[in-house]
């Protein structure tokens, strides 16, 4: 019983125990604010400005080549695919306007611009929708350059050329979200390569055993911490 209350003594703070640390604690020293930058002895602001320039560069830079690759071949596929849909885009624009040329009797390119190239598809006739503009009041809006007059032949002609259009303007959306993926690879990049850098190096403590140890005489008292790094 005396034991107990001594113990009890002892983790209340009480005068009579003596607490002590065996010398067979397992110890180890740890900097734990050693930084990447001063263990590799590279610069972090350079990996991180090679970073904005082409994702997975400041990765390669601190070799990591895993992450690296990763951001390279995303990279390229984003680029290879922008390129591929502006193309394609671009193309399907100039065969919807021979098509209008062909099969809407258009006589000249003239002053031809990009809203006379989406009126071809509202309209079939060039003086509907010039009288339409009258009675909207919108005079200036008028085509009056005889190279800038149309007439589709068939309604289903005028559909198609505004499917043509449609898919055209589809690619082109498809190539400007790639470019805006482009710069979220970026930040992307950016983010992991800063995390990473920022990591500490601590190792994690392992605690093994944790005993408390009373005198025979019951004078003293002590705590057995046991630890490994």
């Amino acid at each position: 019983m005396r034991r107990i209350l001594l113990f009890a003594l002892l983790l209340c703070g009480g005068t009579l125990a003596q607490v002590s640390v065996q010398e067979d604690v397992v110890t180890d020293s740890v900097d734990v604010f050693t930084t990447v930058e001063q263990r590799s002895g590279k610069s972090t602001g350079l990996a991180m400005f090679s970073t904005i320039l082409l994702p997975g560069l400041g990765h390669q830079y601190l070799d990591r080549q895993p992450r690296a690759l990763t951001y390279f071949t995303t990279e390229a596929l984003i680029v290879f695919g922008a390129i591929l849909c502006e193309s394609h885009s671009r193309r399907l624009f100039d065969d919807a306007l021979a098509f209008a040329w062909k099969y809407a009797r258009v006589e000249g390119s003239g002053n031809a611009s990009e809203q006379f190239a989406q009126n071809l598809s509202y309209v079939q006739h060039s003086d509907d929708y010039n009288r339409i503009m009258d009675n909207n009041r919108d005079h200036e809006l008028k085509y009056t350059d005889e190279n800038l007059t149309w007439s589709w032949a068939d309604e289903s002609l005028m559909e198609e050329y505004a499917q043509k259009r449609e898919w055209a303007t589809t690619f082109h959306v498809a190539s400007s979200f790639l470019i805006g993926t482009m710069v979220l690879n970026r930040v992307i990049a950016f983010v992991d390569l800063r995390a990473s850098t920022r990591t500490k190096g601590v190792r994690a403590v392992s605690f093994q055993r944790l005993s408390p140890s009373v005198s025979p005489d019951l004078k003293s008292a002590s705590i057995r911490l046991s630890a490994t790094f």
